[in-house]
């Protein structure tokens, strides 16, 4: 993928579900350390290739943040036991996005971390 595709389905979009990429929507630091981290999908999420690449790119900026050396010199060495990515998702999305999310739970838990999926509307 050239630097230019991945502008056009990653650049911030405030018309999207998923706004900004780059940016962790929820951050809340653990007693004793970790911290659980939220996505917060901001309506009805399509199944569309846009959409899902840019669910995984967010999933995995996540990810790159919890194991970072300065997240980890703030926060503590993160765990399945003490760390969390909490997706809050529109339950009217499309059951692509959710069977994706199934099949991210064992690449996130790989990178320290427990993938929760809350439906809401």
């Amino acid at each position: 993928m050239t630097s230019k595709e991945y502008e056009l389905w990653a650049e911030d979009d405030d018309t999207h579900p998923i706004a900004r990429v780059s940016v962790a929507d929820v951050l809340v630091a653990v007693e004793g350390g970790g911290v659980h981290m939220g996505l917060v999908i901001a309506g009805p999420l399509q199944g569309d290739e846009r959409s899902q690449k840019r669910l995984l790119t967010k999933i995995e900026n996540y990810l790159g943040s919890l194991n970072s050396p300065e997240f980890i010199q703030e926060f503590g060495k993160p765990s399945v036991e003490n760390s969390s990515i909490i997706v809050a998702i529109d339950t009217r999305s499309d059951d692509v996005i959710f069977a994706l999310l199934e099949r991210c739970k064992d690449w996130v838990a790989e990178n320290n971390a427990k993938l929760t999926i809350e439906g809401n509307i």
